[in-house]
């Protein structure tokens, strides 16, 4: 019983690193995910939406306690696009 929750966890567990947000580059800068944690982070020219697989496995892994952490903290929004044309976002980089 003890190898199948161990099995179980592991397989989570790389199915937590697929699912992850992804950073992105959005007029040639990285934009980088950020959370509760990290909301310092947000940039004010890039539309962020939740990445719901992160919510998801979050909710999965809650008794792990160091997932959700993580994922709620750091890679709860996703980057989505700029919310200006590239050359007008100068003034806010």
């Amino acid at each position: 019983m003890k190898k199948i929750v161990v099995t179980l966890l592991i397989i989570c567990m790389a199915i937590l690193f697929i699912g992850c947000a992804d950073d992105k580059i959005i007029c040639g800068e990285k934009v980088e995910t950020y959370g509760l944690l990290s909301f310092n982070d947000e940039k004010d020219w890039v539309d962020y939406e939740i990445s719901i697989s992160n919510v998801f496995w979050g909710m999965v892994l809650v008794e792990t306690i160091i997932v959700p952490i993580w994922l709620f903290g750091f890679e709860l929004y996703e980057p989505q696009k700029a919310v200006f044309p590239c050359d007008e976002i100068e003034d806010f980089r």
